[in-house]
């Protein structure tokens, strides 16, 4: 690691993300969920594809927690495939291939201690490997950007290396650089700077993709034009009630038309419903207008 390449990423790290704060809330608080969304998510439009069909899956399966519970679904819908058509309303039995063998893999790992939950043991084994490991994991879909979101899932502040951190990484040091070695750079910057990695990637993320990540607080130009018929507040109760993640909570609301934009946004400001991590990825339309990203 070259030390201009580290010191170009610090300083793009200290000038655009001194303020970004770690979050407890990160993910879909169940390793089942977390790990369907992290396959069906590889290169896939997040948005649009993979929140919907988790949002689904959580709702309709709402003890559906382990890896265990997700290996019998699998298993009694005869196998990632037929699951995704089943449950996700996804077919391809290559990506059906690839959760079937990761989920098989994952909960090897996890059942390979004894004490604690699930939870607490894959947080465990994802802070004991490092990037390199997804060579580990050998099924074919599954490489290093996937095993890095997942250890992100479990509770580990790193990046993966999707296209967004690999050109970043690029465009900083002026030269290649590989998806191993971008991630490198941008856990000792981070460290260096005792910055939270993981809610950097998020922001990242966004910006790439064309979104807004807002912790907390409101952009001025977003405004919604419609009229409730519903309380925000309500909804957001409701689907927190049943998923346990406000992020996604707080994406429904401002994505149906019953509840306006603002409204939903508005909620951000209260500790009671997003605490000091709350979180709302945007993008913008067009005539100051924000929907989901």
């Amino acid at each position: 690691m070259r030390q201009d390449d580290l010191d170009a990423v610090k300083k793009y790290l200290a000038t655009n993300f001194s303020a970004v704060r770690a979050r407890n809330d990160y993910g879909w608080m169940k390793p089942a969920l977390n790990l369907v969304d992290c396959v069906l998510s590889l290169n896939r439009p997040y948005a649009s594809m993979v929140l919907p069909r988790v949002q689904t899956l959580a709702r309709r399966q709402p003890s559906l927690i382990s890896l265990g519970d997700l290996s019998d679904l699998i298993q009694s819908s005869g196998g990632g495939g037929p699951f995704l058509s089943e449950h996700l309303d996804y077919n391809d039995k290559r990506r059906g291939r690839t959760l079937e063998g990761v989920c098989a893999y994952f909960q090897r790992v996890a059942d390979a201690q004894s004490d604690a939950t699930e939870a607490e043991r894959l947080h465990r084994w994802a802070v004991s490997v490092g990037p390199q490991d997804y060579l580990h994991v050998r099924v074919p879909g599954f490489g290093p950007a996937g095993f890095q979101y997942f250890r992100m899932f479990c509770g580990v502040q790193t990046v993966k290396p999707d296209k967004y951190i690999v050109e970043k990484a690029t465009e900083l040091t002026g030269h290649p650089v590989s998806a191993l070695d971008a991630v490198a750079l941008f856990e000792k910057a981070a460290a260096s700077l005792n910055l939270p990695l993981r809610e950097i990637d998020a922001e990242i993320w966004s910006a790439g993709s064309g979104g807004v990540v807002v912790y907390g607080t409101v952009p001025d130009c977003a405004r919604g034009e419609t009229t409730p018929t519903r309380s925000a507040k309500d909804f957001i109760r409701q689907t927190v009630a049943e998923t346990g993640q406000f992020v996604m909570a707080a994406g429904i609301a401002a994505g149906y038309k019953e509840v306006t934009l603002k409204t939903a946004l508005s909620d951000l400001k209260n500790p009671k419903y997003c605490g000091s991590g709350g979180i709302l990825v945007l993008k913008q339309v067009g005539g100051g207008m924000y929907v989901p990203a």
